[in-house]
């Protein structure tokens, strides 16, 4: 299928007027792989072929999905898990350039997973190359730079282990 016809069926998914299975069949015609009993609500923006989302997982309004179009990028998302509102998943950015330009052109790129049971707090924003353990806790508006560990909590900006759990 080509990258329009993808595209279109990822817009089209998005509107509040389409039911969680057909969003659902709507996403995987795009090239996104869902599990099944996978509800994702409306309004959530997803970018790239590489994205993987689990069995009995819960993705709330307004999320975003970043992933560019090489293995490099994907997103895995395992079974059970929650995602709050307004999430981000990006996972790609920029090197480090000279004063006269920061954001050096082209882009990294480096995969996201998240696995089975985590919950993951509104407005979280899950950065490139990071890895969350099974059973953890993301807080709220956290920004995650660092891999977590299994059955943690973690919370802040930049996000640090809390407890565990």
């Amino acid at each position: 299928m080509n990258d329009i016809i993808k595209k279109f069926l990822r817009r089209v998914q998005s509107s509040f007027l389409i039911s969680y299975k057909i969003r659902r069949n709507l996403l995987s015609w795009g090239g996104i792989s869902v599990g099944s009993n996978t509800h994702v609500k409306s309004d959530c923006y997803f970018e790239g072929n590489y994205i993987c989302i689990g069995n009995d997982v819960f993705i709330n309004h307004k999320c975003s999905f970043y992933s560019y179009n090489d293995k490099s990028s994907n997103i895995s998302i395992g079974n059970n898990v929650t995602v709050a509102m307004g999430v981000t998943f990006c996972t790609h950015t920029h090197r480090i350039g000279y004063s006269n330009r920061r954001a050096e052109i082209g882009t990294v790129s480096r995969p996201i997973t998240v696995g089975e049971g985590t919950w993951i707090g509104a407005n979280a924003l899950i950065l490139p190359g990071i890895n969350i353990g099974k059973g953890s806790i993301i807080a709220a508006g956290a920004v995650v730079t660092e891999n977590c560990k299994d059955n943690c909590l973690y919370a802040g900006v930049p996000a640090k282990k809390i407890k565990e759990l």
